[in-house]
């Protein structure tokens, strides 16, 4: 008589996740710039976590395959005595614009104040060309969080308000959801980290 052949639910759940990265296309690691994570402000009572707002975003579609997107913040809660410890770009892609491959994704300090008028005719500001913050982006739809503290430090507040921050997709198009989103944690937004 045979026994029945049992298989435990911790070795099928490990089973699932292995099949699911395997199916999951592997993107390479951009060199410069990484993705942020804030795990360990909980264990720094001096860090200070800023949420700065997207005040004007051009175009009015999130869509970087059309080009740059343009953005600018509400900096008010950098104060002329901070010191930004880290900073990261926040975006969501859009559930309804699906990609099949990785792309890579550059963030640029813009140089020159700009409007959103201005940009629909066509006059596009000029880009820093000093830094630049890039990662890969996988196909699924996951936040991104860019590190872009060299930027932001070397923007500050009036910069921010001002001039803002480029957003390009180097390889294929990426469509973020954008400042007019109904959802506020899904609006792009900069986090930065004060000490």
């Amino acid at each position: 008589m045979s026994r029945p052949f049992h298989v435990s639910p911790a070795l099928l759940l490990l089973s699932a996740a292995a099949a699911a990265c395997a199916a999951t296309p592997r993107c390479a690691t951009a060199a410069t710039g990484a993705l942020v994570r804030w795990a360990d402000v909980s264990f720094d009572p001096a860090a200070r976590l800023a949420v700065m707002p997207v005040t004007v975003q051009s175009p009015a579609v999130f869509d970087t395959s059309a080009g740059p997107v343009f953005v600018r913040f509400d900096a008010a809660a950098l104060g002329a005595g901070e010191v930004i410890d880290r900073a990261a770009l926040v975006l969501v892609p859009s559930a309804t614009a699906r990609r099949e491959r990785c792309a890579w994704l550059r963030v640029r300090a813009v140089d020159e104040p700009w409007s959103a008028a201005a940009i629909a005719r066509g006059d596009l500001p000029s880009l820093s060309s000093d830094d630049a913050a890039e990662v890969a982006l996988v196909p699924q739809r996951v936040p991104v969080r860019v590190d872009v503290t060299t930027l932001v430090r070397a923007l500050g507040t009036e910069g921010l308000r001002r001039r803002g921050l480029a957003v390009i997709a180097t390889e294929g198009g990426v469509v973020f959801l954008g400042s007019g989103t109904l959802s506020p944690e899904e609006r792009p937004r900069l986090e930065v980290l004060l000490r």
